[in-house]
């Protein structure tokens, strides 16, 4: 890897050597500029330009609660009755799921095993627009006795056999009979998710204040961010007048706020923290990536305000950078792009960054 870093670095440092104008000057320190560090290509590839694998995934949001003054964490899940309540009266979401993630066990034959598997309402599929390539969704009358199982678990476990819908197995200790086959995009909410219990919420069985149900929402056209989040965060008020609740529930409902954010892929979560640092909302993320799906990049870039670059570089010497980059890592950003500025002498940085800060960072 770093051998192949460095002959991509000369070949840069070519190309630049013949563009008309440019002049290279030996500096003596040989401060080393590192450039959109960070994670900024991550941001483009996964956020921007490799979304979501859904039907216009720049409409998907993660819905969380924030209750400012009160003892709960600064974001938090909610619990089941915001479900129903911003399910029953939004008009700025067009479709909302509950999900979770959890391990338990299939039993197929002699085979035994702890898989990752996820037990959300069935509008989880309308919400993110799925379809099977197999038989069918679940629907309310199928109650939790169903499963739709993942392409991966299909072909691994059941060898691509079409003859698997309709057979029941022993899954998370009860005997759930295997509908629908999903194609092999669909892995919400993580790659490693292999099938998904069917399941609704009834309204008589909601305990109030059992707060931990992760939210994902499809926006109704035209709504925004913003428009989201205030109408959600009216609605809730509204919980204890239809579900009751003790005081303390009705406190800390006066103090919740709703926290609505753009569905980001797996392996993104550090990216939320890392922008609001840089200043940049939810708002902007949501329209920098809804206007490059649209093809629009030049609207995308004016939409990446100047103190957000300034977060996501780095200059100085390795002794400077080295520490800052560490704690960038450290953060989750995986992806590092070197910059020589046009007065150093491009050999001699080439060799610092391979010498002095490849070592740091990866294999």
């Amino acid at each position: 890897m770093l051998a192949e870093w460095t002959t991509d670095l000369r070949h840069a440092a070519r190309a630049l050597r013949r563009t008309p104008g440019f002049t290279v000057t030996a500096v003596a320190t040989l401060a080393l500029a590192i450039g959109a560090v960070a994670g900024m290509f991550s941001v483009v590839d996964a956020v921007l330009l490799n979304p979501l694998p859904y039907a216009a995934s720049d409409r998907l949001v993660d819905i969380a609660g924030t209750a400012p003054g009160s003892d709960m964490p600064e974001d938090f899940a909610v619990g089941e009755e915001f479900y129903l309540q911003y399910r029953d009266q939004s008009h700025q979401l067009e479709d909302i799921s509950t999900y979770n993630s959890f391990t338990s066990t299939l039993r197929v034959g002699d085979r035994v095993e702890r898989i990752r598997m996820s037990a959300p309402t069935n509008s989880l599929y309308s919400t993110l627009g799925a379809r099977p390539i197999l038989g069918r969704l679940p629907v309310a009358e199928d109650e939790d006795k169903v499963v739709v199982i993942s392409n991966a678990l299909w072909r691994s476990w059941f060898g691509g056999d079409s003859s698997v819908i309709g057979k029941s197995y022993s899954i998370a200790g009860e005997s759930r009979t295997v509908i629908g086959i999903m194609g092999p995009e669909f892995r919400f909410p993580s790659d490693g998710t292999l099938l998904w219990i069917a399941g609704e919420i009834k309204p008589t069985e909601v305990e109030v204040g059992d707060f931990g149900t992760p939210l994902v929402g499809r926006m109704a056209p035209g709504a925004t961010i913003e428009t989201v989040a205030n109408e959600l965060t009216t609605l809730a008020k509204r919980l204890p007048e239809r579900f009751g609740g003790p005081a303390s529930y009705a406190r800390l409902i006066g103090q919740h706020r709703a926290v609505v954010r753009p569905l980001l892929a797996e392996g993104m979560q550090w990216f939320q923290p890392m922008t609001a640092a840089a200043g940049i909302d939810d708002a902007t993320v949501a329209a920098a990536r809804g206007a490059a799906l649209a093809g629009d990049m030049r609207r995308a870039a004016e939409l990446v305000p100047e103190r957000a670059i300034d977060f996501f570089t780095v200059c100085g010497s390795p002794r400077d950078v080295i520490p800052r980059l560490e704690g960038l890592v450290a953060a989750g950003a995986n992806h590092l792009a070197f910059t020589v500025l046009p007065m150093m002498d491009i050999d001699e940085t080439i060799r610092l960054i391979a010498r002095e800060i490849m070592p740091h960072f990866g294999r």
